[in-house]
């Protein structure tokens, strides 16, 4: 009888809850470690939008032991998530590692849940001495490295689609080079309104308000470039804004530059950054970590410097990137790039940001250890739902009818997030082609 019991004990399905803030970024990392979970440890995985996450959210019944977030800065961003759920621990994934000189503030953990109770998977020594600077715990710190890393290595390389899938769905021609551009200029998109926050976070107001008229007029010189240079170009330039730019945004900026855009001018933010990476000849960004991915990947890389940086935008590693910083510079990368130029930029990386070879399998231990440890945000950081005491009945219905709102009404309400809406289908396709790359079919 009592060895029975221990047999229900592991058969029960402990349940997980992963976050994806946005879908270019993290779903396929999510869809992976919830494939892992599920098919070897027999976990129970829920992966939720976090902007969307009341029409995303888990089913009745849904307990998870550990939510899993892509940052955790402070508490405010996961109020309805922990008020529904205050027994489970946090696993903060951290996406972003690495800053500029102006964004190291601007992303540092805020208040006592981000310091003292949340567990910070984290990509370096630097990094957890930074986070270890503004007071995080020492033993809330685990050293693994960086998730994107590992996906331009066996097996999960295999994941992505190939050239020649992009090529056919995006009439881009395949024997020709690619040139891929993903953008880092986010801060020519900021409002009034977004200038003040950061301020409020503590930034210092000239330089995020220098910051903003640097980023605009080092785009506005690209695309000038990239007009110029594409009229003798043959071949194709796909040009991928960030994930937090409404990619019309970013084509009204190009046509009040611009008449017109190019023919071999791609610019779309369909899948991720990594399968274009992967498909593409020569990667050219101007101070984005993209450069740092693509170097894993073994392809040619420049940084986009039309105007000098400022310096509060340095970091250490951009002295190992080839520099554009003129017209001449931009046409000779796109027809004669460098074909080694990546080298140091990947040691590096690899060396620092690496711990394990094998950052996926890390993640998967880190995310059982948050699990083993049990620490959990104390309820007075959290603020439970509102209305407990209106009728269930009352509140079921009104949810019910939210439901049906037609997502077309939720982008517009979220241009921040206009790609990051994804579906319970989404989800299963991801986690199918992971088992076929893993070959976990049959287990």
């Amino acid at each position: 009888m009592e060895l029975l019991h221990d047999k229900q004990k592991q058969n029960v399905k402990k349940d997980i809850l992963i976050l994806v803030e946005h879908v270019a970024r993290e779903l396929d990392i999510a869809c992976l470690i919830k494939c892992i979970l599920e098919n070897k440890f027999h976990y129970r995985v829920h992966i939720s939008s976090l902007p969307y996450y009341r029409y995303t959210k888990p089913v009745d019944g849904f307990s998870p032991s550990v939510i899993v977030t892509p940052f955790f800065y402070s508490i405010d961003s996961f109020h309805v998530v922990l008020g529904e759920f205050p027994e489970a621990s946090v696993a903060n994934l951290g996406y972003e590692q690495i800053f500029q000189n102006i964004n190291e503030n601007l992303k540092s953990p805020k208040d006592i849940p981000a310091k003292e109770y949340v567990m910070h998977h984290v990509w370096s020594e630097h990094s957890r001495d930074y986070l270890a600077h503004f007071g995080v715990r020492d033993q809330n710190l685990i050293i693994n490295g960086n998730l994107s890393y590992s996906l331009y290595k066996e097996p999960y390389k295999n994941y992505f689609r190939k050239r020649e899938e992009l090529a056919l769905e995006f009439q881009l021609d395949p024997r020709s080079r690619w040139v891929l551009i993903p953008e880092n200029y986010a801060a020519a998109f900021y409002s009034d309104a977004n200038i003040r926050e950061r301020i409020t976070k503590g930034i210092n107001e000239d330089e995020v308000v220098h910051y903003r008229d640097f980023a605009r007029n080092s785009l506005a010189t690209v695309v000038k470039w990239i007009s110029l240079t594409l009229t003798t170009y043959n071949g194709e330039l796909i040009f991928r804004p960030r994930p937090a730019v409404p990619i019309q945004e970013m084509k009204t900026f190009f046509l009040n530059i611009e008449s017109d855009l190019p023919k071999n001018l791609h610019m779309n933010k369909k899948y991720s950054v990594k399968e274009w990476i992967l498909a593409s000849d020569v990667v050219i960004s101007s101070y984005s970590t993209t450069l740092i991915e693509a170097s894993i990947a073994g392809k040619p890389i420049y940084m986009l410097e039309p105007i000098l940086f400022p310096h509060y935008l340095q970091a250490p590693w951009y002295g190992m990137v080839d520099r554009i910083s003129s017209l001449e510079n931009f046409k000779e990368a796109l027809q004669y790039p460098a074909s080694d130029n990546y080298l140091a930029l990947k040691n590096w990386a690899e060396v620092n940001m690496m711990k394990n070879s094998d950052t996926i399998k890390g993640a998967i231990d880190f995310i059982k250890e948050v699990e083993r440890r049990q620490i959990k945000i104390p309820k007075q950081f959290i603020h439970f739902r509102k209305f407990h005491e209106f009728n269930e009945g009352f509140i079921n219905k009104i949810k019910c009818l939210l439901k049906h709102v037609p997502i077309y009404i939720l982008k517009k309400k979220n241009p921040d997030y206009e790609f990051d809406y994804f579906t319970k289908r989404d989800i299963d396709r991801r986690v199918s082609l992971w088992k076929d790359v893993l070959d976990m079919k049959s287990r």
